[in-house]
Parts: C-alpha cells; sequence; structure tokens
C-alpha cells in the first residue's frame, strides 16, 4: 500500500516489493491524480483510453499526483494497492481501463473497435488492486 508522507512529499511503500516509481517522466498533457496513463513514442505520459488500440496496449501506469504538459510526474508502474475516498467501486469486481481519458471503470467496453484491458480488483468501496494486465482484446 502506498501512503503518503507529508513530512518528505513523498509516496512511500510499506512494502520494499510494492511498485515501482519512474521519477523522471514527463507528461505529455494535462493529467490528474490518479490517472490511468500510457507511455508514448516520444516518452511522455499521456491518458489511456480503451476507444483506441494505440492509448490502451504498451506501458501503463498511475499518475501519482496531478502534472502539466512537459513538467515532472510521478508515476507508479507495478502491482500495488491504492486508495481514494471519492471510488466507490464493487468489491471483488474487475477494474478496466475505461472509454474516458485516464478512467478506470467496473464494465468492460462492448463496442466494436474499443479495448479491453484489466487493471485490477476493488479490494473495497475505496480501494484497489492495481495490477495492469499485460494483455488486451480489441472488440469485433
Amino acid at each position: 500500500t502506498l501512503v503518503y508522507n507529508s513530512t518528505t512529499s513523498k509516496y512511500e511503500s510499506k512494502r520494499a516489493d510494492t511498485g515501482v516509481f519512474m521519477e523522471t517522466n514527463v507528461a505529455g498533457e494535462i493529467i490528474a491524480e490518479y490517472d490511468i496513463l500510457y507511455l508514448h513514442t516520444d516518452e511522455k505520459w499521456y491518458k489511456a483510453n480503451a476507444t483506441a488500440e494505440s492509448t490502451a496496449s504498451g506501458l501503463m501506469a498511475i499518475a501519482l499526483e496531478n502534472g502539466t504538459i512537459d513538467n515532472a510526474l510521478r508515476t507508479l508502474i507495478g502491482t500495488t494497492t491504492l486508495s481514494d475516498a471519492s471510488w466507490a467501486f464493487t468489491v471483488g469486481s474487475t477494474i478496466y481501463l475505461d472509454t474516458t481519458d485516464g478512467g478506470m471503470t467496473q464494465t468492460a467496453p462492448i463496442v466494436t473497435g474499443t479495448v479491453v484491458r484489466i487493471l485490477g480488483y476493488a479490494i473495497s468501496p475505496t480501494k484497489i488492486f492495481l495490477n495492469p494486465d499485460n494483455s488486451y482484446l480489441v472488440n469485433n
């Protein structure tokens, strides 16, 4: 589990093997905390979106802070648990990449051409087990 340390102004893990921080990332657009991101060929992070394979495949991360275009952005790549009081997930349900930029959903996309990519599972209404699957399906 990641916790925010207000003394150091950094997210810290309660377990040494939780997640991989990428501290030198650059945002390619305006990003909000907990947006789901993908790494673009320009080496910047953009909001992932299940409406296109180009924005739903490849390396995924989650933003750990708000970010602005061409500025440094703290992201997490890997497996961990995260909490947000604004989430209202159904416990035990699968969490998928959404068709809204940077979003997560518990409903798999079904429209032709959309991408089904599992991001993790809800372990409480406000807590997720983040473990992005490396594979994905494109709806036909």
